[in-house]
């Protein structure tokens, strides 16, 4: 498995920290290999997943602020991105590639158009689309492109099925194909006018295309004609991915999945959709695992695995408002619904939680003035304290007659203020141990605040303008020349300072406020925050991030891998060493990495969230350019504050801790990090994993089984155990009163082996079944457990390992052990379809005859009879049973058939042989089963013609690979005269066979209790070289369908006489009018046959009258003009 860790990093990169992964759009996504998932959108964000989709890992590479549009993968080492123009003016896309699956990336070429799709055959094949229908093609991997834009539309989407062969949809209708890879088009025009979103081929004939109002539409044909198909619902849908020829998705607005089985016949929506909500989906990929990802708006990622689909990150996120770090590592955020967010670990992981008493509060602003102490304000009377470092708040009294806070800023330990709504301001004196009003004179809303002294600051009003005050607040004078709005104000030493937010853009001072002037450069209005990491270098957040370095007088925008579709900044925060984040809305912290930045290593094994993992495994990670040596660390809890391992130094990718670090049966979570002479970079995001139980892998081996019957569930370690296991607790769940315990067998099992005793405390719903004995070690088969099910049940039961306890250490809470599934038994029900039919009965000879096969509860159904055998007597029970000559099942058989069934002389006729079956002295016989073994290169098997003996048997036979088997059942029992026929088995010689051959006869059966091997056999003699035939006359009467039928112009007409006879061969129309008389006079015994021309003759149905001797045959034929 291949998982990327860095590629080249460009100047300035922010990584997304909240919400995991990203809050930006997503507009790809694509699996390099089974498990390993890539997804990007705005401005180059790029992430990785190497658990399937289940957790993702943020990639820093150099778009420069590009979007990423779409990737391909067309192997595990060989992937594609389009980068196209993106949100910070860029007029230029970049293809990448990566050979190496995701280490690095490399430009292969930059174009001039908004790339928008990209699709690879192979290494050197591939197509580009963009903005405006643009559509291009390489055959040298990318180092050139030429254009092949289809005319006649506007190309939304598109798809190469082979280098040739291609189809590109789009809006009004439009259609377009190629046959000789993109040089001519052919538009469609007999296509609907409708908007054709998006397109995929599973083969080169079948395709789909997604579209408005919840339309699907399908070609068989290559994309020559399309089929429209409704899902019944009115979304959008944008686009469209198959699994396999059968299994596609279909995503769009409002978050909606449609799903469809049966290769777009039919659609069913696969999830909720919620109008109201604007979680949209805007590409889908389905793997053929069973795994499919959606992405879409503000970092959606849609999940669906097994049966469900499951948001790993969705919209729906309340604006974080305010961020504030009293650390290195320790950091606090709020958000506009009474979220309060900490770290720990500089942002690797953000825990959310709100406070009993402030559910939905909007929180304007976070600020500590010690490490203990801090407090949130919000409007109205928000206002909270917390006195233990964030680990817990109180709601605290705000002063009279104000309305809520928007800012605040401590100029001195024990000096505070606090200002907000309607002009309110209030002020501690004594570090926040009280608060009291101070009369602004102020009427509007204040929104920004900063002290240099206890007495000496200024406040940012939106209509105000810049104010200040000289006597700790008491009274406020505007700062002249600056009457426009002011929302952020920072001051980077006691002499400069900045003001933002108004028409004028960015103010600045640099004698302590006295005097204020505009910078030269105007970065966009409504700046939220402004923070200055030194005098020349400083953010400013609004709708985007802005960045100057020469002190303001120029801004410059800076917000690699940050999107700006409805985001935006809303704080800023500095660590004590510099390090940057920001708060933004719906949801987001990021933080910003500097060029020199060492990149956190992406962790591969254990995967996350892994079971059942070896108490020494394997810890690998992806190595990072720039670092010599890594450090790992292992612990119990994910903030890591009491590590069980640490290991330093270490100079290769890979490593396993000691013996006795990892205890079995624990979760454990474990993060690296890597270090250069002089770096340290930042601790991988955490990956979790679970120990096994003394290294046993616990799994149930259980199977289907059916009422009243003894189920068997063993237990098994498929590994050997590094630790000694001598004693063990399962206590199993969920059965009920289904199954009731019968007994624990440890015959021939490692728990029989080792001499352990077991005991067992049953409940109504559970039981726990406790081992001891000598230690075991080995892997292999622990012990079974028998039950007897309830002979009344159907359906599936849950069975479920609770805890399975290994001396002291290893806890299970649960065990993937499937439902025992009971099936009823519904004897004679061998098509399962809920009734006793006569169908069954011939199912069941269907199947004795290999015609077909039988499931196994088909099979318990089908033995009707007392024994454990099926035969054809119990096709011949069903019968019965259906007709009510039996009224219960199972039934007890006590007619005993005889007779001896054989085969007779053969005869031939016009190169045919006949081979009759007979049974001599039969009785009491209810069903035959036979089978007959002949000589492919001698013999070709044609047909079976029964006799009017068989005729009130139900019957079936099949042939092949020389063996024919037949079977018959009665309604009731027969006897039959000396040497009855029953059916002729009709062979044609094989040209160019001489010589003798045998037709062996095996295996009969009459009844149930009468069973015969190596029966007997016949050899038939004269069988033919190349071109002489064999005589032979029919046992009896005989007129065949005519052949072909219908037909058009002529047909033929074949009877058989199995002596010599008058024979008329007439011809009627529908009405029964005599047409004419076809032959008529004496023909031998034997085989002969008419050809019968349609001329003359008008399309219709006929009948045609074969009269010998006494007999009269009548059949029907159709002639066709």
């Amino acid at each position: 498995m291949h998982l990327i860790f860095t590629g080249h990093l460009s100047a300035q990169n922010w990584e997304w920290q909240n919400p995991e992964p990203t809050g930006n759009f997503l507009w790809g996504i694509e699996e390099s290999e089974p498990g390993v998932w890539w997804t990007g959108g705005e401005m180059g964000g790029l992430f990785t997943s190497g658990d399937d989709g289940i957790s993702w890992q943020q990639v820093f590479f150099s778009s420069g602020n590009r979007n990423i549009n779409d990737i391909e993968f067309i192997s595990a080492g060989t992937g594609f991105i389009a980068a196209g123009f993106g949100g910070l003016g860029n007029s230029t896309s970049i293809i990448f590639r990566t050979t190496d699956g995701g280490i690095t990336w490399t430009e292969i070429a930059e174009l001039p158009y908004d790339l928008k799709r990209i699709k690879f055959l192979n290494p050197d094949r591939g197509f580009i689309l963009g903005g405006g229908g643009l559509m291009m093609k390489t055959t040298d991997g990318g180092a050139t492109w030429a254009e092949i834009t289809p005319a006649g539309g506007i190309a939304l989407d598109f798809h190469f099925t082979s280098e040739m062969k291609g189809v590109a949809v789009g809006d009004a209708g439009y259609i377009a194909r190629t046959t000789d890879g993109g040089v001519n088009w052919i538009t469609l025009t007999d296509v609907p006018y409708e908007a054709y979103l998006a397109v995929d081929f599973t083969t080169e004939q079948t395709g789909y295309i997604s579209g408005w109002l919840g339309k699907v539409f399908r070609t068989t044909n290559g994309g020559s004609s399309w089929s429209t198909f409704e899902t019944g619902q009115f979304y959008n849908l944008v686009a469209i991915d198959f699994a396999n020829r059968d299994t596609g998705y279909a995503v769009g607005d409002y978050g909606v999945i449609f799903r469809t089985t049966n290769a777009g016949a039919s659609w069913i929506q696969d999830n909720s959709a919620d109008p109201t909500i604007s979680e949209y989906h805007y590409k889908v990929k389905a793997s053929s695992r069973g795994t499919v990802l959606a992405v879409g708006a503000f970092g959606l990622i849609n999940r669906r695995s097994v049966s469900s689909w499951s948001f790993v990150n969705r919209y729906f996120r309340p604006n974080v408002t305010s961020i504030f770090f009293i650390s290195e590592t320790k950091g606090f955020a709020v958000d506009s619904e009474g979220g309060i967010y900490s770290t720990n670990n500089s942002g690797g992981f953000w825990e959310r939680y709100q406070v009993p008493f402030a559910e939905q509060t909007f929180y304007e602003e976070i600020i500590f003035n010690t490490p203990q102490t801090g407090y949130i304000f919000g409007p109205a009377d928000t206002m909270l304290v917390t006195t233990n470092g964030g680990d817990s708040w109180i709601k605290i009294t705000t002063p009279e007659g104000t309305f809520g806070f928007r800012s605040a800023h401590f100029p001195s330990m024990n000096t505070g203020y606090a200002v907000g709504y309607s002009g309110s301001v209030i002020k501690t004196t004594n570090g926040g141990a009280s608060w009291f009003k101070v009369p602004s004179g102020i009427l509007n809303n204040i929104d920004d605040v900063h002290f240099l002294t206890d007495n000496l600051g200024f406040a940012g009003s939106y209509y105000d303008g810049l104010l200040k005050t000289t006597n700790g607040g008491v009274s406020w004078t505007p700062v002249p020349g600056i009457s426009t709005a002011i929302t952020a104000i920072t001051f980077v030493s006691s002499l400069v300072g900045y003001a933002s937010g108004g028409v004028s853009g960015t103010y600045k001072t640099t004698d302590g406020g006295v005097t204020w002037f505009a910078t030269t450069s105007t970065p966009p209005l409504g700046a939220d925050d402004i923070k200055f990491k030194d005098e020349n270098t400083g953010y400013i957040g609004t709708s985007r991030i802005y960045i100057t370095t020469d002190g303001g007088e120029s801004w410059e925008p800076d917000a690699t891998g940050f999107g700006t579709l409805d985001l935006g900044i809303t704080g800023f925060a500095f660590t004590p060493s510099g390090n940057l984040y920001a708060s933004g809305l719906r949801g987001s912290i990021i933080k910003l990495r500097s060029s020199t930045s060492l990149a956190a290593p992406l962790l591969i094994s254990p995967s996350n969230n892994a079971i059942n993992q070896s108490l020494s495994p394997l810890m690998r990670w992806g190595t990072v350019a720039g670092g010599s040596a890594y450090e790992i660390q292992i612990a119990r809890t994910s903030d890591f504050r009491v590590p069980v391992f640490t290991a330093t130094g270490i100079t290769q990718d890979t490593m396993r801790p000691g013996a006795g670090t990892l205890q079995p049966g624990r979760e454990y979570f474990w993060r690296v990090r890597v270090k250069s002479a002089t770096q340290t970079g930042a601790w991988s995001s955490p990956f979790a994993f679970t120990t096994a139980f003394a290294v046993f892998s616990l799994r149930s081996v259980s199977d289907t089984t059916f009422a009243g019957d003894t189920l068997t569930i063993s237990y098994i370690s498929e590994n050997p155990s590094e630790a000694p296991v001598t004693s063990l607790r399962i206590r199993f769940t969920g059965f009920g009163s289904f199954m009731q315990f019968y007994e624990y067998d440890t015959t021939g099992t490692l728990a029989g082996s080792a001499g352990w005793n077991f005991s067992a405390l049953i409940y109504p719903d559970s039981m726990v079944i406790y081992g001891s004995g000598a230690p075991i070690v080995s892997g292999g088969e622990l012990f079974r457990v028998r039950y007897i099910i309830s002979n009344v049940l159907q359906g599936n039961y849950p069975y479920n390992v609770g805890e399975f306890l290994i001396y002291e250490g290893g806890f299970l809470p649960s065990a993937d052990i499937a439902p025992v599934v009971i099936f009823p038994v519904r004897l004679g029900d061998v098509d399962l379809n809920g009734l006793v039919q006569a169908y069954d009965a011939g199912e069941l000879l269907k199947f004795l005859a290999g015609m077909r096969t039988l499931n196994r509860v088909a099979k318990k159904n089908a033995n009707v009879t007392t024994d454990n055998q099926i035969t054809a007597l119990d096709a011949s029970v069903i019968l019965r049973y259906v007709v009510g000559l039996i009224t219960t099942l199972p039934h007890s058989e006590t007619t005993i058939g005889s007779g001896h069934p054989g085969p007779s002389n053969p005869s031939s006729e016009n190169g045919e042989i006949s081979v009759p079956f007979t049974i001599n002295n039969g009785a009491n016989i209810l069903s035959l089963e036979t089978s007959a073994y002949y000589d492919t290169s001698a013999l070709r098997f044609r047909r079976i013609e029964w006799s009017t003996a068989a005729g009130g048997a139900l019957k079936n036979y099949s042939a092949g690979a020389g063996v024919i088997k037949a079977a018959f059942a009665f309604t009731e029992s027969k006897n039959f005269t000396r040497s009855q026929k029953l059916f002729k088995f009709i062979f044609e010689p094989v040209e160019g066979y001489t010589g003798r051959t045998e037709l062996q006869y095996r295996d009969y059966r009459i009844n149930e209790n009468l069973f015969i091997e190596n029966a007997g056999s016949v050899i038939i003699n004269g069988t033919t070289s190349a071109g002489k035939h064999i005589e032979m006359i029919p046992g009896e009467y005989l007129l065949d369908q005519n052949y072909p039928n219908p037909f058009n112009p002529e047909t033929i007409i074949r009877f058989g006489l199995p002596e010599a006879a008058n024979v008329k061969l007439d011809l009627y129309d529908l009405s029964g009018a005599l047409i004419s008389t076809i032959y008529q006079g004496e023909k031998q015994a034997g085989y002969h046959t008419f050809r019968l021309s349609a001329s003359g003759l008008s399309s219709g149905i006929y009948f045609y009258r074969l009269t010998a001797n006494d007999k009269i045959f009548i059949k029907k034929m159709n002639i066709i003009k």
